[in-house]
């Protein structure tokens, strides 16, 4: 697997995904970080930045908001893009 810019298909080593595709405007503009390790795509949860903000939910929400971040970045090839809002897509070779 390998997380690439739609429009370029340059490689990138990492990918985001917004909050707000999966709990509306409670996590909107939180950015769940993706990456690819070992081939797999992997959530690394919020990016730090939101660390604050995210302090008021439980492990067990962060940790079923990021399982459904990688399940949108990895099977609905939509919502997946940089810091700046770049499309990326997940490709499988």
């Amino acid at each position: 697997m390998k997380i690439v810019d739609d429009e370029t298909l340059k490689v990138h080593d990492f990918g985001y995904v917004d909050g707000y595709a999966f709990a509306d405007t409670l996590l909107e503009g939180v950015l769940f970080q993706i990456v690819i390790e070992n081939g797999e795509a992997v959530c690394l949860g919020p990016h730090t930045d939101f660390s604050p903000y995210m302090k008021q939910f439980t492990k067990e929400q962060i940790d079923a908001w990021s399982a459904r971040a990688l399940d949108i970045a990895v099977n609905e090839g939509d919502g997946l893009m940089d810091f700046e809002g770049q499309r990326y897509l997940i490709i499988s070779r």
